[in-house]
């Protein structure tokens, strides 16, 4: 008998398999994933600082721990070449692995603005417990972040590294926090709250380059104004992996689009 394949070990791979359990303790699963599988909460990706907690810390659960708990096969580090529906498989860069049903669990990916300058390769995202890990191993030491996005995650971070002894500047080109999820006034609240603690905000203009310096980073804003600082931090949101989905013939939207019983137009996905 083929496994049920799950592809993403996030909140969502995590649950289905906590909840399938339920009602079936025995058909084999297979959880494959391209990061290092360890199960924890997102949000608490953006309030770490303020809690004092490692990327160890954040970890409510090892692979090895999830796959004893819920009788899975969890395979870290695995890259997804492809799905072939038609002959329900998933496609690995050198084999293949046949599935009964196959679940995406992808989730989203960060997404950066087009920026230009000899630094760009060092502007950080943080979207899962790894990417936590290396952005707080690089700004150990540092004393100044400059945050790219003023809407919610943007904000959570802008409040997370004051909690956690930084200096912040963040960026958006619209005119308030949270500008797409509250109404001005109580966007310009949360703004001056976040002021008060010691945030500085740059409303308006557009962040087009990030460069190299002395001691860290020169941010450029389209209004000709520069930021210098020791890291950058882009938080200006994510996009739904789709990728996978459209490659295999699934109807894609905004993102996979399903039934109401989350099923593809792919009879096996």
């Amino acid at each position: 008998m083929h496994p049920i394949v799950i592809i993403g070990t996030g909140l969502a791979g995590f649950n289905t398999v906590k909840e399938f359990r339920k009602l079936d303790k025995e058909t084999p699963i297979v959880m494959l994933t391209a990061d290092d599988g360890r199960n924890y909460s997102k949000p608490m990706l953006s309030a770490g600082f303020t809690k004092e907690k490692t990327a160890d810390d954040l970890c409510m659960a090892t692979p090895e721990k999830v796959a004893e708990q819920f009788n899975v096969d969890v395979r870290t580090g695995v890259h997804v070449a492809g799905i072939d529906a038609a002959n329900k498989r998933v496609l690995l860069p050198d084999d293949h692995l046949d599935y009964s049903k196959l679940v995406l669990a992808l989730g989203a990916d960060t997404w950066t603005p087009p920026l230009e300058g000899d630094a760009v390769g060092e502007v950080f995202s943080v979207n899962d417990l790894m990417d936590y890990g290396k952005f707080r191993a690089a700004v150990d030491g540092k004393k100044t972040v400059t945050i790219l996005g003023g809407g919610l995650i943007g904000c959570e971070f802008t409040n997370d590294l004051i909690n956690g002894g930084f200096e912040v500047e963040t960026v958006d080109p619209l005119g308030y926090c949270l500008p797409t999820l509250l109404p001005e006034a109580a966007g310009k609240a949360v703004q001056s709250a976040l002021e008060d603690k010691g945030a500085k905000f740059h409303f308006g203009p557009l962040v087009t380059e990030v460069n190299k310096a002395d001691n860290g980073v020169e941010v450029t804003l389209n209004n000709g104004e520069t930021i210098s600082c020791d890291l950058v931090l882009s938080a200006v949101g994510v996009r739904p992996q789709v990728e996978l989905a459209k490659s295999a013939g699934i109807e894609v939207n905004r993102g996979v689009v399903t039934n109401r019983l989350l099923g593809t137009n792919a009879p096996n996905v």
